[in-house]
Parts: structure tokens; C-alpha cells; sequence
């Protein structure tokens, strides 16, 4: 059982109560476990107390109209302020479920009915009582975690979660959000079990504008864009880096990332995509010919040393350092991300880097020094060869000739002896990679099913095959990754804890 993330919270919320939540934004950062939010989440009190005064203000938000004014209670019989009771009983028999994402057992309900006469036996408006039931329903653990229970505690044998598990499991793989009104109906009703109903409500979903979380979310943890929020390049010596292109960079990758959900594109474009979207200020920036207004769709980059997920500005932004290029970085994210292939880690005692390559020296030189330090000759010579492909591109991903009064040369040879000549040749050889679709169905399935997948775990390992075979034999597409996931019985099982 994990706590619901910060967008997770916000999206429900708001799908829920129909105002933009205030005051998440002072909850403190979620911890990110093996590279997502979506693993082993908890909630301290102190924190607890911070999303409280957040609720308080929020509901404060979405009844300062009065009942016809109100988002949540519009169009239910709290709308005719002379039906008290008739509203109280709508928000325990439609609104606590939707929150809750299941059927209230009979006892909770008398629960409810029971804080409700207290405030009515203290006095209360109509609209302090709705305002203290909905309180109660979303501070409630039931709101905040993703409870999933179990009939039998000490039944070790795998079994499937109740429908409205499934239904939640599916709307925060797909949504980062809560359950709607179809998906929670089917959820309690056991249809959803279905696997037409299931398949049909995937395809519902991912058409649906909620769905436009997915690549924000899934994607930009996975590939790291969403670090781009924090990245600080040094801007005395990237004085072209500010606020604004960083927001440029930002929605470049978005929209990018998001064709893969609407257009239903193989995977294998994110590496070697000829298009991406720009503006006027970013493809000044790339030195991209541009007339539109505001971001467009803009084709033929490749001829601009541009094209795929890995040569836009905001990847190679993320995988610097801020004072300069990191090809460790940047071969890392290729490795880890990207094949699944993680390198070793470095010895302890060996030398950093320095944050400033010295004038008379290049980056591939001080990285051919340091595979020369004793320290370092057992090292596997994994990343150098993948990061060095990107040293045309400095530190916030502009282009340059020359490092230091010397010509960067991006040819190298791969520890399996593929040669590449530059990043574009690098991204062909990843994309033809059958490790490519295995690594991206293994993110997937952590993140949608908040867990890791263990490389000694045989029946892990057996899941990925079966699912990197379908996935490729789909279209190797974000569709066909998300549904072959989510309708796989690993997705739809559970064990008890």
C-alpha cells in the first residue's frame, strides 16, 4: 500500500472537486525509487498536516460559490438548499465512493451518517456539513493511499484485486488521477474483469484528454525530462540559458513525447524522429528556419543535427552537469534507460572530473587520461564511446565545432565493435536494439505496477519476454506497450502482505 504522489493527489483532486487544488504545492518532493514516484510512497504527520491545511483551503475554494456555484455539488440534490438531508445522502452514496474509488461497506456509511449528526447537533449549516463530510473524505487513508485489501491476509497464492483495485490500478497507470464515473461503475459492478471491457476501457482512456499525463509522467521520469526543473546550468558560462528557454525545453519534450500516445507511433521514433515542436525562440536556437507562431509541428530537423528524444536541448540539458558536458551522464541514461544494461559502478578512490576542463584540453582527452589511472584499468569502457557521440552538443544542448580551439570528433567504436560516427548513428544502433522495447516494457511495468522487476526473479524475467515479444509484434507502440501491460495477469494479480 503506497501514498498517492503529489500529481496524483493534485489530478484527483481536481478531477473530483472540479477547482485546482491550493497549497500541494508546500508538500515537500516525492521520493523517487529506482527512477518513479509511483514506488513505495509513505506520509509523515508533519506532512500529513501540511496536505490538511491544503484541503481545508481547497474546499474552501470549491464552496465559496454556495451550492449552485459549487463544481463538485452542481446538478446534485444539494442544489436545492431546502433538501439537507437529500444532499448529505448524495455525498455518502456517490461522492465518498468516487473518492474512495470502491463500495462503502455498510458500517462506514453509519460512520459518516454518525460525524454528520454531530454537526448538526453542534449547529451547522447545511454547507458547513457537506463541507466537514468531504473533509473527512479526503484526509481519510482511503483517499491518500492506494488500499488495496485482501479477504485472507495469509493467502500467499496469487489472486486478482476487486474490480474497483483493477479500476484504480488502470486510472493511475493511465490517468495519474482517480477513477471517472464509467471507469469506477465498472470497477464495483466486477465488469471491468472482463477482458473486452478491459481492453475497451484502455482505448477509451488513452483517447481521453487525461491521458496527456501519461507521457509527463511515465515518460519524462523515465527518459528524465522532468529533471529539467531543477537543472541549473551555470549561466556565466551559458549566459543563453534562462527561464525561458527552459520552459521552451520543457514543452518541446511534451509535446514531443506526447505524438507517442495520440498518433501511435512505434517507440523506436522517440531515438530517430526527423520532427520535433518549436518556437520561434528555440529554433533560433537550434538554428532551425521557423515562421510559425507560438510551438508547431516542425519536419526535416535531421538536417540540423537534430531529431529523436536524445539530441533535443532538454535531454542533453539533464544529462550535465552545470558547468559542463557529462558523457558519463549521458552514456548512463542511454544504458540505463535506454537498453537496461546499467554499468558498473566506479571504484570508490577513483578522481572526479574536473567541473572545468582545463584550456589546453578537450573532454575526450581528460576521459582517455582517466582511463589511464591505475585505478581505473579494470574499468569496462561501456560509457565513454555512447556519451563522447554528444560532444557537439555543450552543456544546455547548443550546438558547437570547436571545444577549447580543437574540433570535436564524435567517432567512436562500441565494446562490441560497432562503429559510430555521431549521436544520429548512435540512436539508429539503440532503436534497432531488441533491448530497446525489453527496457521500455520494464519501465513501463514499474511504473504502472509500482514495483521493480528483478533480474534474478525467473518469473520476471519470463513476464518481460512474453511481453516484449507481444509488444514488438504490435507495433512496438506506447498502445500496444500499455495494453499488453495492463491486461497482462502480472498487472491483474495481487498476493497478500
Amino acid at each position: 500500500m503506497r501514498r498517492l504522489n503529489r500529481r496524483e493527489l493534485r489530478n484527483a483532486l481536481q478531477d473530483l472537486l472540479g477547482v485546482e487544488p491550493t497549497g500541494l504545492e508546500q508538500l515537500p518532493d516525492d521520493d523517487v525509487t529506482h527512477g518513479f514516484d509511483t514506488i513505495e510512497l509513505s506520509l509523515s504527520p508533519a506532512h500529513y498536516a501540511l496536505y490538511f491545511a491544503s484541503i481545508v483551503r481547497t474546499l474552501d475554494l470549491a464552496l465559496e460559490g454556495g451550492f449552485d456555484g459549487s463544481p463538485v455539488l452542481s446538478g446534485s440534490p444539494c442544489d436545492q438548499s431546502e433538501l439537507p438531508e437529500a444532499c448529505i445522502d448524495s455525498l455518502i452514496s456517490a461522492f465518498l465512493p468516487r473518492a474512495w474509488r470502491r463500495k462503502l461497506a455498510d458500517t462506514e456509511s453509519d460512520d459518516l451518517r454518525e460525524l454528520d449528526e454531530a454537526s448538526v447537533d453542534l449547529g451547522a449549516s447545511t454547507q458547513e456539513r457537506v463541507h466537514t463530510l468531504l473533509l473527512a473524505a479526503l484526509t481519510s487513508p482511503h483517499f491518500l493511499y492506494k488500499v488495496e485489501l485482501d479477504a485472507d491476509p495469509d493467502d500467499q497464492q496469487p489472486h486478482r484485486p476487486r474490480g474497483s483495485e483493477l479500476a484504480t490500478r488502470l486510472s493511475l497507470a493511465l490517468w495519474s488521477s482517480t477513477p471517472d464515473k464509467e471507469l469506477h461503475e465498472l470497477g464495483v459492478s466486477g465488469d471491468l474483469q472482463d477482458n473486452d471491457v478491459l481492453s475497451g476501457q484502455i482505448v477509451r482512456m488513452l483517447a481521453n484528454p487525461r491521458a496527456t499525463t501519461l507521457p509527463a509522467s511515465f515518460m519524462g521520469q523515465w527518459l528524465l525530462t522532468v529533471d529539467l526543473d531543477t537543472a541549473k546550468p551555470d549561466t556565466s558560462l551559458f549566459p543563453a540559458f534562462d527561464d525561458e528557454l527552459r520552459a521552451a525545453m520543457r514543452t518541446e519534450s511534451m509535446l514531443f513525447l506526447d505524438t507517442f500516445r495520440a498518433e501511435g507511433l512505434s517507440l523506436t521514433q522517440l531515438l530517430v524522429a526527423d520532427y520535433s515542436f518549436l518556437n520561434q525562440k528555440l529554433a533560433n536556437y537550434y538554428g532551425i528556419p521557423f515562421s510559425g507562431v507560438g510551438f508547431e509541428r516542425v519536419d526535416g530537423i535531421v538536417a540540423y543535427d537534430r531529431g529523436g528524444f536524445l539530441l533535443q536541448a532538454g535531454a542533453l540539458t539533464v544529462s550535465s552537469t552545470s558547468t559542463r558536458t557529462s558523457p558519463v551522464r549521458r552514456g548512463k541514461l542511454v544504458l540505463e534507460r535506454l537498453i537496461c544494461a546499467a554499468p558498473p559502478p566506479p571504484p570508490d578512490d577513483v578522481a572526479d572530473l574536473p567541473d572545468i576542463l582545463p584550456e589546453d584540453t578537450t573532454m575526450a582527452e581528460q576521459l582517455a587520461q582517466h582511463r589511464e589511472d591505475p585505478v581505473c584499468a579494470g574499468c569496462p569502457n561501456l560509457i565513454d564511446p555512447i556519451g563522447l557521440a554528444f560532444e557537439h552538443d555543450n552543456a544546455i544542448g547548443q550546438w558547437r565545432e570547436m571545444e577549447n580551439g580543437q574540433e570535436i570528433d564524435t567517432a567512436g567504436e562500441l565494446p562490441d565493435g560497432k562503429k559510430v560516427e555521431g549521436p544520429q548513428d548512435l540512436a539508429t544502433l539503440i532503436a534497432d536494439d531488441p533491448r530497446f522495447i525489453r527496457c521500455a516494457a520494464r519501465h513501463f511495468g514499474a511504473y504502472a505496477m509500482g514495483r521493480i522487476f528483478d533480474t534474478d526473479e525467473a518469473e520476471d524475467e519470463r513476464w518481460l519476454d512474453q511481453l516484449t515479444t507481444a509488444v514488438s509484434s504490435d507495433g512496438a507502440t506506447l498502445t500496444s506497450l500499455v495494453r499488453h501491460v495492463v491486461t497482462s495477469e502480472l498487472f491483474r494479480s495481487r498476493r497478500a502482505h
